[in-house]
């Protein structure tokens, strides 16, 4: 596999007035990866028999984030207050392609599908590179297969009492999610969601000496949906699923001794999963 990764990132900052900075920060990333990947199927665990496939990859993606905001920090009637309000901006763009390996049946007497060859895991066969089969997108100008676009609007404050003993956190994130799916071989887009929603955020720590703290949060935030995997067993592959949210709890302490800080936390994350399921044989 080879790899390359080039980014470029700015960030400019200015004190518009006492305790309050304004930012403004922006990034890009380029990245591409030609892939020539080769995954083992132990059929016997006796034996080591096993057969072996061949999946090629060129895949190039594109990220640009831009973010801007003011943060700073006041007190009013003996409460602290420190604020955080802005917003930012994602874009990502991925092309991919892909081919699985053709293997001749000299080297599939275990009874192999084409797109693999007959091995064991405790005496690996070498057998010549492939011709492709079964192939996904142009090789050489891989399409663009996915797009997502993240916008987000957040604030929140850090109110401060009995001398910063006790803090609390409140905010919220109004967030956008645009995820759209593209054909490879027609270039047409095929899948399209878009969510919105807006994601509280709430805060508790409690300070009973300078050294000794402890805190419980809730989050909530939106993702983009998974992708199904590419490979020969998968009937949708690089299909893209909708966002979903997710919600997290967290309860914890901490304690600072002598420049060391100990910490004990629980926390719950809840958010959906993806698996791959076999589709059953006709009868």
């Amino acid at each position: 596999t080879e790899l390359r990764d080039l980014y470029l990132i700015a960030r400019a900052e200015v004190d518009v007035a006492t305790g309050i900075t304004a930012y403004m920060a922006a990034g890009l990333r380029d990245g591409s990866e030609d892939g020539d990947y080769s995954t083992l199927t132990l059929t016997s665990s006796a034996t080591g028999a096993a057969t072996q496939a061949r999946l090629f990859v060129p895949r190039e993606d594109n990220n640009e984030s831009g973010q801007a905001g003011v943060r700073g920090e006041f007190s009013t009637g003996g409460v602290s207050h420190e604020f955080s309000l802005g917003g930012s901006i994602n874009f990502a763009e991925n092309r991919n392609s892909f081919a699985f390996g053709s293997f001749p049946a000299a080297v599939r007497t275990c009874g192999a599908a084409a797109s693999a060859f007959c091995t064991n895991l405790y005496a690996p066969v070498l057998v010549a590179e492939p011709a492709d089969g079964l192939v996904g997108g142009d090789l050489a100008n891989p399409p663009r297969v996915a797009k997502t676009e993240f916008r987000s609007l957040f604030f929140s404050d850090t109110l401060g009492f009995l001398g910063d003993r006790l803090l609390a956190t409140v905010g919220a994130r109004r967030q956008t999610l645009i995820v759209e799916g593209f054909n490879r071989a027609t270039l047409q887009r095929t899948t399209r969601y878009k969510d919105t929603v807006t994601t509280p955020v709430v805060g508790l720590v409690v300070r009973p000496t300078e050294t000794f703290s402890v805190y419980a949060n809730r989050i909530e935030g939106l993702a983009q949906g998974p992708t199904a995997p590419v490979n020969a067993n998968t009937l949708n592959p690089g299909e893209v699923f909708a966002p979903y949210r997710s919600k997290q709890y967290e309860l914890g302490a901490k304690v600072a001794i002598r420049g060391l800080t100990a910490t004990l936390a629980m926390y719950q994350t809840k958010q959906p999963n993806a698996f791959s399921k076999p589709t059953p044989t006709a009868t």
